[in-house]
């Protein structure tokens, strides 16, 4: 089983992204792996 980040909140709740080894970039950009829909997350956020 792998490491996953689940979504508790907002437009999505229990949504799952699976997490590998490899670098992802969560943020509000259209080029994050995983997109957050929030106006407080910036467009890289992490």
């Amino acid at each position: 089983m792998s490491d996953r980040l689940v979504e508790i909140r907002g437009a999505r709740p229990g949504t799952g992204h699976a997490l590998g080894n490899t670098p992802l970039v969560i943020g509000r950009g259209s080029d994050c792996q995983i997109v957050v829909g929030s106006e407080h997350a910036s467009r890289h956020h992490a």
